[in-house]
């Protein structure tokens, strides 16, 4: 029979339910993870280790605080990857996001931010303590897999880690804190298959329990102390009890699992993955699937009382209350639904929808659902406003790895692009964005800045530059304008990818290097290529600078390009071009010196 709080229990009786095992723990066991593995799930909600590119440190220094030499000052962006990474309390105004292995607390009136610093790894979720004191965040502490997880415990008012906690092994997909906040719950990834139950008064582990199958998220119910529920793969639907004897010192998990429609089960000869839960009013449970699917339960029966199909794609993020339901799909599209359970049958009706840039992993509402903050893995969190039918970008950033960044020549403005084929452009007093040019379907590697010289409007006054070149994967370039946003010129200069991209001093030419070791010489007006460098005879060209000397010759002006390769020997190469002009026609004169480390 469904389990509640009251149920009563013979003392000392062993608590194993089928086909779960429970497991006691004292808070300095540790517990070996299951073997095999369980498999790995099909939905994209379950977080993903980045297996790391290289090795990390062996010795790593931290400078104790107020004695750094040099401090991180702003983040820009929001790290799509992870799971449940942005909280938003708006009784307090709390509002905190990741990006990569720094979680940024940040002030939506003034744009302040307070950066918390000490994650290794990927932070892969996020959990609040309903008083908002704590903030705790789950990343690895080190590449792959296999490495520990570390859950670090974060003071709101001081930014300050108040406790470490490490028992998992590999990412800690989900966690979550209990109504009264005296536990806390973490779920390890299919890689481990554990669930662990802490007590916030000493933060140990007072109990794990062994999985079946993958757990995707788990929530509390706001109605109770001791009741919290979990979803996953294999159409599962599990409702947790916690127990605790007279003196607090021995917990003890009991579970339920309910029965489950047939239509719920299976799709395609599959079974159903279920994504994301919430509790809503009057003991109602929403269920999500890796396929559309949303179901209600009855928490009090811990039956199905009604599902549809909200759409053809995985739901990512809900969220419910006062009989309001949001969700969002893998395919950014936000949906807005009035359920009333109070009548039989009840009732389903959407009310709104709106689209947005990216898959939704992370939504958060107000008590009213009208207004809150949705995440998408686009690299933006968005301000949606039901009532007015709006979304606003509150982060912005780049959904992909960022592969170039520079500063103007005033350090005016920041250019950063991205493998996504984005630039963008911030100012850099206030990091805020100014213009962004998408090309689909293409790579954006490289960009610089034009030197204000190159246009003769530009002044002392308002020293901005006008125009900066960007370099594509699939060869091109293209020269934009910063004014109008708009791209004003296209070159073609190379037939392989573009690694960097530079402006002469007079702004008048244009260099750029390949990856198949060739330097190319364009034409910055009209985009055609005047000479081809090709010294360094197919090794890819990594970076490239442009510089200006006092010439010999009046009439002449003298540039220095210096560009570093990598040679096939895997040695590093360096080699310098001198290009001379000579007012009215284009004279190269090109010689090489190099140099081995």
């Amino acid at each position: 029979k469904p389990l509640r709080s009251d149920d009563k229990q013979p003392a000392g009786e062993a608590i194993c339910v089928e086909p779960l095992v429970v497991l006691q723990s004292s808070p300095s066991h540790t517990l070996t993870p299951p073997s095999p593995t369980l498999p790995p799930p099909l939905a994209q909600k379950h977080f993903d280790v980045r297996h790391p590119r290289s090795l990390p440190s062996e010795h790593l220094y931290v400078a104790p605080p107020s004695q750094e030499g040099m401090k991180l000052g702003k983040v820009l962006g929001f790290g799509g990857r992870g799971r449940g990474n942005v909280v938003w309390q708006p009784a307090t105004g709390l509002f905190a996001y990741t990006n990569g292995g720094t979680v940024i607390v940040e002030d939506l009136s003034t744009g302040q931010q307070k950066l918390l610093i000490g994650h290794v790894g990927e932070v892969s979720t996020l959990t609040l303590q309903h008083d908002a004191c704590l903030l705790a965040s789950a990343g690895l502490s080190g590449g792959g897999v296999a490495s520990m997880c570390e859950i670090r415990v974060w003071k709101t008012s001081s930014a300050r880690c108040y406790k470490v906690l490490s028992y998992h092994v590999g990412a800690v997909v989900s966690m979550a804190y209990s109504r009264d906040d005296r536990f806390l719950v973490t779920v390890g990834s299919y890689h481990e298959g554990l669930l662990a139950l802490w007590s916030t008064h000493t933060y140990t582990v007072v109990c794990v329990s062994a999985l079946t199958h993958t757990v995707l998220e788990v929530m509390w119910d706001p109605s109770t102390a001791y009741e919290f529920a979990t979803v996953g793969t294999e159409a599962s639907v599990s409702f947790w009890l916690v127990e605790e004897d007279q003196t607090h010192s021995r917990v003890q998990l009991k579970l339920h699992k309910p029965d489950m429609p047939a239509a719920l089960k299976k799709h395609n000869d599959r079974y159903e993955e279920f994504t994301s839960l919430c509790f809503g009013d009057k003991s109602t449970l929403f269920v999500v699937s890796n396929t559309g699917m949303v179901s209600v339960w009855d928490t009090r029966e811990n039956r199905c009382l009604i599902y549809w199909r909200a759409e053809p794609n995985e739901i990512g993020a809900m969220c419910s209350n006062r009989g309001r339901l949001v969700t969002g799909s893998v395919s950014g599209f936000l949906q807005l639904w009035q359920v009333d359970c109070s009548c039989s049958p009840p009732t389903v009706t959407m009310v709104n929808s709106m689209q947005l840039d990216g898959a939704i992993f992370s939504a958060v509402f107000d008590s009213k659902m009208e207004l809150g903050v949705v995440s998408s893995t686009s690299g933006c969190i968005w301000y949606i406003n039901w009532s007015d039918k709006t979304s606003v970008k509150i982060v912005k950033g780049h959904s992909d790895k960022v592969t170039g960044a520079t500063f103007s020549e005033h350090s005016s403005l920041l250019a950063t692009c991205g493998h996504e084929g984005a630039l963008n452009l911030w100012k850099s007093d206030a990091l805020e964005q100014t213009m962004l040019i998408q090309v689909p379907r293409k790579a954006c590697t490289c960009v610089a800045f034009a030197p204000s010289c190159a246009s003769s409007s530009s002044s002392e006054q308002d020293p901005s530059p006008l125009l900066c070149a960007v370099g594509y994967s699939d060869g091109t370039a293209r020269v934009c304008s910063i004014a109008s946003g708009k791209v004003v010129t296209k070159l073609q200069p190379h037939q392989s990818s573009v690694r960097t991209i530079a402006y002469s001093p007079d702004g008048h030419v244009i260099f750029s290097g390949c990856a198949d070791g060739l330097v190319a010489v364009s034409n910055a007006s009209t985009g055609m290529v005047v000479r081809v460098i090709s010294d360094h005879q197919g090794a890819p060209i990594t970076d490239l600078h442009t510089t200006r000397r006092i010439p010999k010759v009046p009439s002449a002006s003298l540039i220095n390009l210096l560009s570093r390769v990598t040679s096939h020997s895997g040695k590093n190469e360096f080699r310098v071009s001198r290009v001379t002009s000579h007012s009215g026609k284009n004279e190269f004169r090109v010689s090489r010196v190099t140099s081995h480390s």
